[in-house]
Formats: structure tokens, C-alpha cells, sequence
């Protein structure tokens, strides 16, 4: 689009650039990489106080630019290319999440409140921490002011976790106290939480980042406190509710994978059913893990829940024997998933095995889970160094009082089983012979009676990563022994399934597809140790998961393989010096004494308490900053956070692009231009490239001077004012109170709305919303009280019209954010507050009548008094029964307006003011130019750079048809705001010279305030004139300010022109001047503004002091020789620094009269002796 720009940077520059273009009728798309405006672009990294205190002087700028209709800010961006040619760019965009939507949020701070996430940042050499989510460094005063929230990536322990839990998130819960939330996210990746938290084999502590600090957090048992501690029951129904699945699938196995499998499987709607060789459900669950590391009740807790799911499960039911998968094809069938395990024992191959009391350690630990009775030795002997071997000892232990040890053939370090458990089994009197293997087992022809052994050495590392045993000669001893149990490993049983054609590996695994797990045969899938041999229960439960998943898109008809991978996710990098680090070290699992553990199967590890688990919560570093633990979520009101928030690709059409290079050298196109590289090449026509300034000044003119090149290259058209009944429909979209407003007309009785917004809770957590609606809705005239969660968004517009539509309410007040519905943007405005007011006028606007008044009960209650709720009830009720009588008492301000002359006189003794009048009539404004050189005036070589410049532009100027005139003999001006007329005394004759805006460049200031007389300096524009020849006048209104973001009033500007400066810089002043002259000239009509003042000149005393501090006021004398003061309601700012320094009180607003004080006064103080009060 030829009338839209694309402007890029994070500055104040941009900000002023993109107002000055929108405010000239183009479409703006203002592109920062930052999540808020910025003076210098910086996000915010500059974190000092006098940093913080510049960008607030500048606030209302900002905001208005953000703000503006034609302004479409785009935050956390950055450009990746500029395609097309001159006029027809595509600019292609990068829009990267915040996870908070920027018009919904309300900056309540809540969200930040409930999160459990600390992060540490800097702030003039102090120590901040803050939420993962949270404001922006100034906070609700920044632009925008939305929340957003930091993420970095995977944390190490999530991407260790073969089920992807969301370990930070759950920890952050329990940091919270919240032990059900966090259950419940633990639950949304996979099951069996209490027995994941016992036997889980922990990858994710061997790669926490608390280790570089001192020990990992103690992961393990945090997730065991969780499941724990949770109230009530296990529910996995109410999950994830999809449709209904009408195919039919077959689990073979009921072990941690089939389990798995089943609960994914059901989650996405269908019923599958689990064929269960034993009788009990659960696999090695079951007849695997001894009871004292996983009870009974935990397990059958656990598997229950997957059950009442709708599992169907039929136990005793061998594949195989009693049923094989063609059977179940004819039966319906669709897809299958073997889980069997791995329940064959591998054999030691040596004489003697077949003895009576050399038992496999699966028959061994399955007889000392399920069977009453079970005997073992006095003397027993385990074989292996894994988790079995283990597991059977310290089992057999519990029901031996006699010796247990175990035979290892190599070293301690080299053990596969848990080093703890190794260590728990030493404790409870379990021998271990390390470097001994067995030769032969020893009987007397029926039952064993020892075995004799061998000593080993570690020789050269083999397959395993491990240095291979090798025999030691003449080593061989004897070990007495009545019980020997083998656990030397275990293999599927996968030929006793009788599958034909299925694909199995030499040692006896089945053959799938690492990714799918998709056999050979399409409809069956396998997972667990049949797949990878004996592995541990986590491993075992993913496989499980990503076998639903593949099944699922196998019925489906989906691609098996897309999107997904075995890698691990990209890692948070994580600078253990920038995080809050914890002084609590690892904590100790509390475990049974040794007395308490022999002769029981009790379990022997307790649990965390209370106390030990908070404290092992907060030694987690946050690596990823967001935990993802949803809580912001959750407690949002407004649903502005969403997690689900995603990069998102932008193409924005523009006919122009403009590049700010900011001081930090960051935002879009704007990088360090030895680093930058486009994607595509593109025509320098139309492109604007704008380098950062130091001063502020500086910064605003030269991006008001870019704005008018833009304009000036696009060719936008001027923008035409609107006279008559077009003026007056264009104003109507303003709220009640406005100039404009005629009084309320056609409801007939006088009908009073209460809107009480809730803020997303920001104030309905703090004040009695319903006490308030009761004790408001008893006042005279009030004839409705309604609740909004929130006001400052276009759907609580849409809601409020709605109300006004239906109640005919010709009075509303709205109890919010907002203090006033006065156009201006001052310092207290926030983003919200602006678009509160931009929709309410969009909506109350045009064709309604309705009164409107604010009353601002967040800040003045609901946060001051936080800490005490009945207090900020009791003041809210004061302030809106205030509102209340104000907006009754309230009567129309008829304020009328009068048009602006179209042309422009400037009077230059420089470059600027020539710059100035070239650029305003480039765009085909009546110019008028006086002007003399100020360096003829002096002696010496003249510099050539100016006087070339200074032709040129008196060329260009004759060119475009201005009005050039020599400098008067004498000058003076008639006229009111907006409508000069210039009379100018010459050799050659009077000229009359009529103007909308007059503008002077500081060095033409003093020669006109030098020949003028008295009458000219009492004058409007003499009397602006002398106020700017001094400094401290300027600072008093804030000039800089005013000139670029409140706006102009009089129609005249003084330009700066100092010849000190370079021409170039001059005639960038000169630009900047143009663009606001040309802002002003094209608003056709001026009005006062509702604030302006009213001075009584029956109680002025004509006294001075209210002259002294504003141009605009004006000494008179009336017929009876009294002074008194006076000011045109066209000039007045609304300011208040007249009302101030009046000491009679003459000087009122109509917004804050006398009678509206009173009034509200009095409402508050019979309100007050009200409140709390029954009859």
C-alpha cells in the first residue's frame, strides 16, 4: 500500500516518526524487537534511576504514539527481510511470543504473584528477582505495559526425562504448597507418579544444574511427594476428552509399557484391552520390584486409575497358548503392542544348575511378592550385579537370618545396579564378593550344598564399555550355600508367542523401528525390554507412550514419522553465577532403621516431610526460567496468558520503510551493518535509514524531519479539514463532556449506570465488588449497577453500550482504571487507561448522548489499601458515590470552535525557518517567508556550505510559489489562535499577510521583539514571542514535551536556529518544524480543550502572578480602571499552573469547579458516616 510505512526501532525516534506519519493520515506499522518502547532501544537494560526518570519525562509521547488509531505496534519483532521494489515493499516479520496477549492484559500483577519462579536481574548495582512472568522494567508506566514471560529453552532435567514431565513445573507447584496442581502436571505426561517416584531410575538428577553448584536436586523424591501428598484419589477420566474410538486394540503385557500404552491410547478415545499372562496386573511392577521399595497398596493404587479409564483387562490370558493375534484379527482387532518384557532368566551355562535350590531371580522375587510362605535358605547366594541381583538379596535377607551375599565378577564401580540401593543392601548385612565368578555349584546329587568360585581380574574394556573380567589362576575357593539365585539378565520370551513372520534380533529381542516402534508386520508394535532387553520402568513407560502415539496415527491414516525425533530438545544454557542460588543443600530421604526393616517388607524409604521438601524446591535454578507450571494461567481472569503462544511470520505491505539505528545498535534492519546481510536486495528508493542521536531533541526533530521526507516521497495527500456539520460528525466520536457535546437528549428522566470493572481480579481481589454494587445502587437516581471484568477492551465497550442501549442510562459513571475522559494523555495515563478511553469513544461516540464519568478504584483503593480489604470497600463506595453525584451535577460544556487559516507565514533570519517554509509548501500549504540572512549581517569570509544551502532553499521556495518578502520596517499582528493576520510596514508599502500558523526561528526572535513597540509586544504573539526568549519559561510548560507529544494551541512556533549548528542540522530543525505545523494546520478546527481555564474577573484582584507563569494570560484593564486577568479558552493547556498560583480562587476548570468539589465532598462525607451503618 502506497500510503502505509513500515518503521523500524525501538526508540524514541521510531515512536516520533511513526505519530508524526499517522498523524499525516499514513498507516504506520511500527516494528521494535522489544518487548516495549524504549528511549534508546534497549529493552530496558539501561537499569538506572536517571535512565528510568528520561523515559517518564517522555511517557505521554510514547503512549501516544503507541496509542494512536493509524499506529499498529509491532513488539518483540525483528525484520528478516525487506522484499519488492520502491512503493510496493513487503517487509517480512518475525514475531516472536510474549505469551501474554497485549490488549487483554490489565498489568494486575497477579500473575506474577502466583509465580513460583525467581530470577535475579540488575537495577542500579542492586539485586531484583522477579516472576518468569512480569511487567516491564518501569512497569504499568511502560508502552506497552502487558506482562510477557521469559522462557530459555528445554531445561537439562525435562529433556533428560524419557516421559518429557515437566520437572521445573512441578517443583515450582510444590514450592507453592500446591501438591494436587502439581500432580496434576505431572499426570498431563504420563501416569503412575507414586510409582515413578519410588523406582524411577532418575536420568533427570544426573543432568540437573544444581550439581555444578553442589548436588542435584533431589528430583526423585519430590515427585514422590507429589503423588503422596495430592488429596484425594488418583483420576485420569476427566482428561483430555476427545471423541469416542470404535477400533479395537490388543496390549499384550501389563507391565509399566502396556500400562503406558493404555493410558495413551484411552486419552485419545479409545478402549484398548490388555491381555495379562499372570493374575495380577501390573508386569514386573508386580512380581519384579520387591515390596519394600514399591508397595502393594501404591501399585494397585496406580494401576486402578488406569483402569477406571474404561481398560479393559483379562488376566491368565497367555499369547501364544491361548489365544494368538490372528485370533484376535477375526475378532476386530486393528493394531496390537506387545509389552511382554522380558521374563526368560539367562542361564550361567555352568554344572550344577540344575540342582534343586538353584532358583532364576524373576521365579525368586515373584514368590517373595505374591506368594504367603515363601521359605529361603540359610545360606544364599545371588549371582549378578544389577538391579535384580539387588532387589532378590535384600528381599532374601528379610526372610533369612542367615548369610546373604552376592557373587560379582567385577568391581563396585562397575555394578549396574543403583549405587543407593547397593548401599542400602550393604546396611542391612547383604555381603558382597566383588571379582568372584562361579565355576561350578556344588550338591549332593539333589539339593545344593556351595559353589566354587573363582577370583577375576579386569582386563581389556569390552562391548559393554566395561574392562572384560579375566580369570586368575590356582584362584578357585568354595562358598558354602543351600540357595542359589541367578541374575545374570534377562531375555524376551518372544518365541513362545508363536508370531509368524515377525522380525527378532539374535538375542531374542523384537526388531522395530527405533522412532514408530512398528514391526516388520504394519499392525504390530512392540516396546519395553522386549524391544531393548531389561531397562528400567521410565524407559519401559516411554515406549509405551510413543506406541500409542504411532498406533493412533497408524488407524488414523497418518504419517507415522512426522514431526517427531529421537533427539534431545535444544537445552537452556544456563549462567549459574545470574541465578538465585539456594544455601539449602540435598536433602535425606528419611528410611526405616535396620532393626525395623528385617523380618517386614515395610517400605523402607518414608518420605520427604513437609519442611525438607519446601526447602529441596527451592534449590532448583530455574534454567528455563518459565517452569511451565501454568499458575499464570490459571489465575489470569482475563485469559491473556497463553503458553500456546507461538512464532508467528508477519508480511506487512508498505509503500515506504524507515530504519532507525538506535545507540545500542538493535531493532530489525537496524543491527550493526558489518553484521547485517539481507535476504533479498532491495532498491535504497523508499528505504530511509535514520542513525540514533545522543540528545533527545536532536532525536525527536531529525525523526519528525524523516516522517515529512516520507510523506513528502509517498506523496501522501494533505489531509483536508473538515468544516461545518462534517466537522461536528467527525468529533462525535468523543465521549460525553467533550467540546462538542449539545447535552443529553431522548431517554426523557435522568437514568444513572454504575460499571464496576473487576480488572482480571486486580480489584475484585481486593474490594467487595457486591457490597459495593448494594451500597451504590441505594443512591438517588442510580438505576443499574453492573460488573465487567474488564472495561479496557473492545468486547467491555461493546458490553457497555449494550448496558447504556437497554438501561436508556443518560448518565454513566465507570469505576476502573481511569481518572478522567479527557482527550489529553498526560503522566498519570497508562496504556490501558488510553485504550479504555479509544474504545468507549468508539462505542459511546457518535449517536449516543450518554454523560460519562471515571472514577479510578484500582490505584486510588484497590492497590493502596491491598493489605486491607474492608478499607479499600469503604473508599471505593466514597469516591463512586462521588462519581455518581458529579456525573448528576454535571451539565453539557458548549464549547465551540472556529476554523484554522490554511496558510503559514514564516520569519527566518536562517536555515531553519527556510527549511521550515520549503517543507510546508512542498506539501502545498499558502506560505508566506520573511527573511534576511543573518550572516550578511557579519564581517568575514562567509562560510559557501551555508550560502549554497541558503540559495538553494530561497530557489526551491520560489520554485513551489512561495510569497518571499524582505524583511518590514515594522510588524504587527491581529488575529486570534488559528487565524492571524500580519501587517508589515515596508519602504515600498503595507502588506496584509494572513496566516493559521506563524512561525519564527530563534534568531529572526530577537530582531522582532528589538523594533517591535509596546502595542505589538502586549500582543498574543508578542507576548509568546518574549516568553521564549527566556529558558526558564520554556522548562516551565516543559516545551519539549509540549512541542512533540501534548500538542500546539496558538499556531505559533519558534524554530531553533543556531548558526553555530551545520546547515544540514539546521535543516533538519527545519523539517521537524514543517511536519508539526503541517499536524496542526490540518486539524482544520480548533477547540478548547475542557480543561481550559475560566478566569472571574469579579474575584481577580489583577495581580500578575497568574501572567508570570503563563504566556497565554493576558493583563486587561476594564472600564472602571481595574485590572484583571484574562485568558482565550483556545490557548489554555488546562495545565493548572494559573489555578495554582491564584490566590482569590478566580481561576477554576470546568472539569474541577468549585461546586463539582463541593459536591464531591459532600457525598464523600455523608457516605462515610454511612458505610457499615444498619438501620
Amino acid at each position: 500500500m502506497v500510503s502505509s510505512v513500515a518503521v523500524i526501532g525501538n526508540n524514541v525516534g521510531a515512536a516520533q516518526c511513526a505519530l508524526t506519519l499517522a498523524e499525516m493520515g499514513a498507516e504506520v506499522s511500527l516494528i521494535i524487537s522489544t518487548k516495549s518502547l524504549s528511549l534508546n532501544g534497549n529493552d530496558g537494560s539501561d537499569s538506572s534511576v536517571s535512565a528510568a526518570n528520561e523515559y517518564l519525562r517522555i511517557w505521554p509521547l510514547l503512549l501516544k504514539a503507541a496509542t494512536h488509531p493509524g499506529v499498529k505496534l509491532y513488539t518483540n519483532s525483528c525484520v528478516e527481510a525487506v522484499a519488492g521494489e520502491s512503493k510496493e515493499f513487503v517487509v517480512k516479520v518475525k514475531r516472536l511470543p510474549r505469551y501474554v496477549d497485549e490488549k487483554l492484559c490489565t498489568s494486575c500483577g497477579m500473575c506474577q504473584e502466583a509465580c513460583p519462579v525467581k530470577i535475579p536481574f540488575s537495577c542500579d548495582s542492586h539485586v531484583i528477582t522477579c516472576g518468569a512472568i512480569h511487567a516491564p522494567l518501569i512497569g504499568i508506566r511502560s508502552v506497552p505495559a502487558a506482562y510477557s514471560i521469559d522462557k530459555n529453552d528445554t531445561a537439562p532435567c525435562r529433556a533428560a526425562c524419557p516421559l518429557g514431565i515437566n520437572i521445573p513445573g512441578f517443583i515450582c507447584l510444590l514450592s507453592k504448597g500446591k501438591a494436587d496442581e502439581a500432580l496434576n502436571l505431572i499426570n498431563e505426561a504420563a501416569p503412575l507418579a507414586g510409582i515413578l517416584g519410588r523406582v524411577c531410575s532418575h536420568p533427570c538428577e544426573d543432568n540437573c544444574q544444581r550439581s555444578k553448584v553442589d548436588s542435584p536436586v533431589f528430583i526423585r523424591a519430590l515427585h514422590r511427594y507429589a503423588a503422596d501428598n495430592a488429596s484425594g484419589s488418583i483420576n485420569y477420566s476427566g482428561r483430555n476428552k476427545v471423541k469416542s474410538r470404535e477400533e479395537k486394540i490388543a496390549i499384550v503385557g501389563s507391565g509399566p509399557s502396556g500400562l503406558a500404552a493404555a493410558w495413551g491410547l484411552v486419552r485419545r478415545g479409545y478402549t484398548p484391552t490388555i491381555f495379562e499372562s499372570h493374575a495380577v496386573v501390573g508386569g514386573m511392577l508386580a512380581t519384579g520390584i520387591p515390596r519394600f521399595r514399591l508397595p502393594r497398596e501404591v501399585r494397585e493404587r496406580e494401576v486402578e486409575a488406569i483402569m477406571a479409564m474404561g481398560v479393559d483387562v483379562k488376566t491368565g490370558v497367555i499369547l501364544g497358548r491361548d489365544i494368538t493375534l490372528a485370533d484376535l484379527r477375526e475378532q476386530g482387532y486393528k493394531a496390537f503392542y506387545l509389552a511382554i518384557g522380558a521374563g526368560l532368566n539367562n542361564e550361567l551355562s555352568i554344572p550344577g544348575e540344575d540342582l534343586e535350590g538353584v532358583v532364576d531371580v524373576i521365579s525368586m522375587l515373584f514368590a517373595l511378592n505374591l506368594k504367603v510362605g515363601t521359605t529361603v535358605g540359610s545360606n544364599v547366594v545371588v549371582i549378578g550385579g544389577g538391579n535384580s541381583a539387588v532387589d532378590s538379596a535384600r528381599a532374601v535377607k528379610r526372610r533369612s537370618n542367615g548369610t546373604v551375599r552376592i557373587l560379582y565378577r567385577r568391581t563396585a564401580e562397575e555394578m549396574t545396579a543403583i549405587k543407593e540401593h547397593i548401599e542400602e543392601a550393604i546396611e542391612e548385612g547383604v555381603l558382597i564378593e566383588y571379582l568372584t565368578a562361579p565355576v561350578e555349584i556344588i550338591g549332593d546329587g539333589t539339593k545344593v550344598t556351595g559353589i566354587r568360585c573363582q577370583r577375576m581380574e579386569l582386563g581389556e574394556v569390552d562391548a559393554t564399555g566395561r574392562r572384560q573380567p579375566v580369570p586368575i589362576e590356582d584362584s578357585e575357593f568354595t562358598i558354602d550355600a543351600d540357595h542359589v539365585v541367578v541374575a545374570i539378565g534377562q531375555r524376551p520370551s518372544t518365541t513362545l508367542l508363536r508370531l509368524r513372520g515377525i522380525k527378532v534380533n539374535d538375542d531374542a529381542t523384537i526388531d522395530v523401528d527405533p522412532l514408530t516402534l512398528q514391526a516388520n508386520i504394519p499392525d504390530i508394535f512392540a516396546g519395553g525390554d522386549c524391544v531393548t532387553g531389561p531397562n528400567t520402568v521410565v524407559e519401559a513407560m516411554a515406549a509405551g507412550l510413543r506406541a500409542a502415539e504411532s498406533i493412533d496415527r497408524y488407524i488414523s491414516g497418518r504419517d507415522l514419522r512426522k514431526g517427531r525425533t529421537l533427539e534431545m530438545q535444544k537445552l537452556a544454557e544456563v549462567d549459574i553465577e545470574t541465578r538465585y542460588v539456594s544455601p539449602h543443600k540435598r536433602a535425606e530421604m528419611p528410611i526405616l532403621p535396620h532393626a525395623a526393616r528385617m523380618g517386614t517388607f515395610e517400605e523402607t524409604k518414608i518420605g520427604l516431610p513437609v519442611d525438607a521438601a519446601k526447602a529441596e524446591t527451592e534449590r532448583c535454578l530455574s534454567c528455563a526460567l518459565c517452569s511451565g507450571c501454568l499458575e499464570c494461567e490459571r489465575i489470569c481472569q482475563v485469559s491473556a496468558v497463553s503458553h500456546k503462544d507461538n512464532i508467528k511470520s508477519v508480511e506487512i505491505e508498505a509503500g515506504a520503510v524507515v530504519d532507525f539505528i538506535s545507540r545500542s545498535g538493535a531493532a530489525g534492519l537496524s543491527r550493526p551493518r558489518s553484521s547485517q546481510s539481507r535476504a533479498l536486495k532491495v532498491s535504497d528508493q523508499g528505504i530511509f535509514v535514520v542513525e540514533g542521536e545522543d540528545d533527545l531533541l536532536d532525536e525527536l526533530s531529525r525523526a519528525s524531519a524523516t516522517a515529512l521526507d516520507v510523506a513528502q516521497w509517498l506523496k501522501l495527500p494533505k489531509k483536508v479539514a473538515l468544516t461545518g456539520a462534517d466537522a461536528k460528525t467527525n468529533q462525535d466520536d468523543r465521549l460525553n463532556l467533550e467540546p462538542e457535546v449539545t447535552g443529553p437528549v431522548g431517554f426523557g428522566d435522568e437514568r444513572t449506570g454504575v460499571v464496576l470493572c473487576r480488572c482480571g481480579g486486580s480489584i475484585s481481589s481486593v474490594i467487595d465488588l457486591s457490597q459495593m454494587a448494594n451500597e451504590i445502587g441505594r443512591l438517588s437516581g442510580v438505576s443499574h449497577v453492573h460488573e465487567l471484568s474488564q472495561v479496557c477492551t473492545e468486547y467491555g465497550a461493546r458490553e457497555i453500550k449494550a448496558l447504556v442501549t437497554e438501561e436508556k442510562l443518560s448518565r454513566l459513571v465507570i469505576a476502573a482504571c481511569r481518572c478522567c475522559n479527557l482527550e489529553q494523555v498526560c503522566f498519570s495515563c497508562t496504556e490501558q487507561r488510553v485504550r479504555c478511553k479509544e474504545y468507549l469513544s468508539q462505542y459511546l461516540g457518535a449517536g449516543q448522548s450518554t454523560t460519562v464519568e471515571f472514577v479510578n478504584i484500582r490505584e486510588h483503593c484497590a492497590w493502596v489499601h491491598n493489605d486491607n480489604p474492608a478499607e479499600a470497600t469503604r473508599k471505593a463506595i466514597e469516591i463512586v458515590s462521588a462519581g455518581v453525584v458529579r456525573a448528576q451535577g454535571t451539565s453539557p460544556a458548549i464549547l465551540h470552535g472556529h476554523p484554522i487559516a490554511e496558510g503559514a507565514l514564516v520569519i527566518s533570519t536562517g536555515l531553519s525557518g527556510l527549511a521550515t517554509a520549503m517543507n510546508l509548501a512542498s506539501q502545498a500549504y499558502p506560505v508566506t517567508i520573511i527573511h534576511r540572512s543573518e550572516l550578511k549581517k557579519k564581517k568575514g569570509k562567509q562560510p559557501t556550505e551555508y550560502l549554497e544551502k541558503e540559495a538553494n532553499l530561497l530557489k526551491e521556495l520560489g520554485k513551489l510559489g512561495a510569497s518571499v518578502m524582505s524583511w518590514p520596517r515594522a510588524l504587527r499582528f491581529d488575529g486570534i489562535p488559528g487565524n492571524y493576520e500580519a501587517v508589515l510596514e515596508s519602504s515600498s508599502g503595507t502588506a496584509n499577510v494572513k496566516a493559521g500558523a506563524v512561525i519564527v526561528d530563534s534568531g529572526a526572535l530577537g530582531e522582532i521583539l528589538a523594533q517591535a513597540d509596546a502595542a505589538f509586544k502586549s500582543s498574543l504573539v508578542g507576548r509568546i514571542l518574549s516568553w521564549n526568549t527566556h529558558p526558564d519559561n520554556r522548562a516551565i510548560l516543559g516545551f519539549t514535551l509540549q512541542e512533540f507529544a501534548i500538542g500546539d494551541t496558538t499556531g505559533i512556533f519558534i524554530v531553533s536556529s543556531d548558526a553555530s549548528e551545520s546547515p544540514d542540522k539546521q535543516v533538519i530543525m527545519g523539517q521537524a518544524m514543517a511536519a508539526r505545523v503541517s499536524s496542526y494546520l490540518s486539524r482544520g478546527t480548533i477547540r478548547p480543550r475542557i480543561t481550559a481555564v475560566n478566569i472571574d474577573r469579579h474575584l481577580c484582584r489583577g495581580c500578575g502572578d497568574c501572567a508570570a507563569v503563563c504566556p497565554y494570560i493576558e493583563m486587561k484593564v476594564s472600564d472602571l480602571g481595574t485590572a484583571y486577568a484574562y485568558v482565550d479558552p483556545m490557548l489554555c493547556l488546562g495545565c493548572g499552573a494559573c489555578l495554582a498560583s491564584c490566590p482569590t480562587g478566580a481561576i477554576t476548570q470546568r472539569v474541577q469547579s468549585d461546586s463539582n468539589i463541593v459536591c464531591t465532598l459532600e457525598a464523600m462525607l455523608e457516605k462515610s458516616n454511612k458505610v457499615g451503618v444498619t438501620a
